[in-house]
């Protein structure tokens, strides 16, 4: 993407999150920002001249491309538990807890979970 195109882009978004969170957290210019991005100690963007063009374009490196890919399926998972389930869940928990006691007697004591089985 063009320089100009994403300097546009982002001042607008930092324009909203200004408004939403104040000015402290997101002090700079929207070209400082990208500047940062893609220089040698962070390498997030990759900052290029295509032929012919004295404007710098912007594209996301492949470890960049690859963590936001990343990112994206934490979305994708979700867990849908039913009340029946997360009791399960935690009738297994207390179960492997009291089976764990090392003190023998208590693992026996009538009404415990090992005396029933």
């Amino acid at each position: 993407m063009s320089q100009a195109d994403l300097t546009e882009r982002l001042e607008d978004e930092l324009f909203s999150l200004r408004e939403r969170v104040g000015t402290q957290p997101f002090p700079r210019e929207a070209l400082e920002y990208l500047n940062d991005w893609a220089d040698n100690d962070k390498r997030w963007l990759r900052k290029f001249y295509q032929t012919g063009s004295d404007e710098p374009y912007y594209d996301l490196t492949p470890a960049t491309e690859k963590a936001i890919g990343w990112l994206g399926t934490l979305t994708e998972r979700s867990f849908v538990g039913t009340e029946s389930r997360l009791l399960t869940l935690f009738e297994l928990l207390k179960q492997i807890s009291e089976g764990s006691n090392a003190d023998q007697d208590t693992r026996i004591r009538p009404g415990s979970i090992s005396s029933r089985r």
